[in-house]
């Protein structure tokens, strides 16, 4: 892992700036050690009760109802989350990571032939928890824009799935154009990537990253403490189930942490492949058939690899990069438990 880790982030990317730093600065990690307080607590609680209705965990209090009585159990809650801060972790035995799971069908689901593989695990977990996590994740969402690559547009503030989905429109209708091109975009599915991460791969890339021992102590146990039991309509299945891998879907810092976990492979699609060299200008009818190859390579720009959350988008310049692609992918599947089910290959050549 470590090998494939200083591999994937050796040398600047075209997405990348020149000053860009793989490794947390010693502001940032400070920044992630400062204690919390209660004015920011209350701010951040009243964000989150102005975003309207959300379940809760086994403790079965919303957002709302903490938010009423921040006058009797603020205190507490900052108290709670300084202590996780300074010690780093979840004791096991502890209640307040315990989750209720509710199983979504998927569009292949079928009832009458139920599939495990077609139904998605949500968890709710306890809202003072999860308000903990929140808090954490405010501080962690800056760093990891910073680290994350333009590849990936899903889950940050700042940026927007839809402009890899136009990039992606705008690279085929490219494509199209060339009627004797070989280049292609290609679709490469990971399994349930959120289920199937292996925290201990999480633990270390986080390390890599530099991120302080007690955060990386705080964001695995915090994904594998407590117990889980499953919701079925109103009904609680009393058998618990233990968390030993995977990231829960409904906590704060989970997205972003999957955003570090997926980022190494997308670097090194983006060091290997050859590209493909596309100008969006044309697509927008700015040059004529007859305009001269300098002047189109001048407003030209190469794309490799876009990820759409747990879908991977490759442009290749030629079946030898989909072939490096799908090595790369199992490769990093070794280690971090991410595997492809399927290989969707799009041509979008005549």
């Amino acid at each position: 892992m470590s090998v494939f880790l200083n591999q994937a982030f050796n040398s600047i990317t075209t997405n990348t700036s020149p000053d860009t730093v793989y490794k947390l600065t010693t502001s940032e990690k400070r920044s992630l050690l400062e204690p919390f307080t209660l004015a920011g607590l209350s701010q951040l609680l009243s964000k989150m009760v102005s975003r309207g209705i959300s379940a809760p965990g086994t403790d079965r209090i919303s957002y709302t109802a903490w938010h009423k009585a921040w006058h009797l159990c603020g205190q507490p809650i900052v108290n709670l989350t300084n202590y996780l801060l300074l010690h780093g972790e979840i004791l096991h035995n502890s209640t307040v990571g315990d989750v209720l799971i509710r199983l979504i069908p998927k569009k292949a689901y079928v009832a009458s032939a139920p599939n495990t593989k077609d139904l998605r695990p949500i968890s709710f977990g306890n809202s003072s928890f999860r308000l903990i996590l929140n808090a954490i994740k405010e501080r962690l969402t800056p760093i990891v824009q910073r680290l994350v690559g333009s590849t990936q547009q899903a889950f940050l503030p700042t940026r927007t799935i839809h402009r890899s989905i136009q990039t992606a429109r705008m690279v085929a209708s490219f494509i199209q154009q060339k009627p004797q091109s070989t280049e292609s975009i290609f679709m490469i599915d990971l399994e349930k990537v959120f289920d199937r991460v292996r925290i201990e791969c999480i633990d270390k890339l986080l390390a890599w990253f530099g991120f302080p021992d007690r955060i990386v102590s705080l964001l695995v146990s915090s994904q594998v403490c407590g117990k889980a039991r499953l919701l079925n309509g109103k009904l609680i299945v009393e058998a618990p189930i233990p968390l030993r891998r995977g990231l829960r879907q409904g906590f704060g810092t989970s997205v972003i942490t999957f955003n570090l976990a997926i980022e190494p492979l997308l670097r090194m699609i983006e060091q290997k492949l050859a590209s493909i060299l596309y100008c969006p200008l044309n697509n927008l009818g700015y040059f004529s058939s007859q305009t001269s190859e300098q002047i189109t390579q001048a407003y030209s720009t190469k794309v490799k690899a876009q990820a759409y959350a747990d879908d991977l988008a490759g442009y290749a310049k030629d079946f030898n990069d989909i072939k490096l692609t799908l090595e790369l992918a199992k490769q990093f599947g070794s280690f971090s438990g991410l595997q492809t089910v399927k290989q969707r290959q799009i041509h979008c050549s005549h």
